[in-house]
C-alpha cells in the first residue's frame, strides 16, 4: 500500500475498507504504527509525524485480518 498524500483521517477511511487493522511507516529509522479503531493516544505519534498528511508514494506496511488477496481490489 502506498500513501497518496492524504490526511491521516483519509488514510484511516481508505484502510478500513479492505480490512486493514494496522499501518506501519518507517520514519527516521524507527517503525511508527497507526492502529485502526484504537484510542487517539495510541496513534498520537503517528498523527504528530503526519499532521500535514502522508507524503505521496510513502511506502506503508499494513496488517490485515483478511486472507491474502481479499479486499485488495477495493483500494
Amino acid at each position: 500500500m502506498r500513501g497518496r498524500s492524504r490526511s491521516v483521517a483519509d488514510l484511516d477511511a481508505c484502510a478500513s475498507g479492505p480490512g486493514v487493522t494496522a499501518i506501519y511507516i518507517l520514519a527516521g529509522g524507527e517503525w511508527v504504527s497507526y492502529i485502526l479503531a484504537a484510542p487517539d493516544f495510541v496513534n498520537a505519534r503517528f498523527r504528530a509525524l503526519f499532521a500535514d498528511g502522508v507524503p505521496v508514494a510513502m511506502p506503508l506496511v499494513v496488517k490485515s485480518d483478511e486472507p491474502p488477496g481479499v479486499g485488495a481490489e477495493r483500494n
